[in-house]
């Protein structure tokens, strides 16, 4: 995945792309990404013989389709789990990664400049 990095072109192989949110032009990506915020991105796929599992687990869940379950999965929009095709997801792509929240407002104290600071002694 190259980037721009300072004034030469950089290759960083082996990044994780995680989700790509095309309506705001947000991609989530595992790993640093060399460049600044909002410069062109090149991105290519690799493949890492070292990164590969040689001994993958063996699955120890197996599950039965349920149609109770793909029926209230899919009929509330508020739920994270999707049930697509005999398999379940933990979460629907039409959700939103990250939620931004108004902030609270907090009164901080601020000491009066304009005096010396003094020592408070316990008796």
């Amino acid at each position: 995945m190259p980037g721009h990095m300072g004034y030469e072109w950089r290759s960083i192989p082996g990044l994780e792309v995680l989700r790509i949110n095309p309506e705001k032009q947000v991609m989530y990506v595992n790993g640093s990404v060399p460049g600044e915020t909002g410069e062109i991105l090149l991105i290519k796929d690799c493949y890492h013989d070292e990164k590969k599992v040689q001994y993958p687990h063996f699955p120890t869940f197996s599950y039965e389709k349920d149609f109770e379950a793909e029926t209230n999965c899919n009929d509330d929009p508020y739920s994270p789990f999707v049930y697509e095709d005999g398999e379940f997801f933990a979460r629907r792509m039409t959700m939103p990664s990250i939620v931004f929240t108004e902030p609270e407002n907090f009164k901080t104290t601020k000491r009066d400049k304009t005096k010396a600071k003094t020592a408070k002694v316990k008796k």
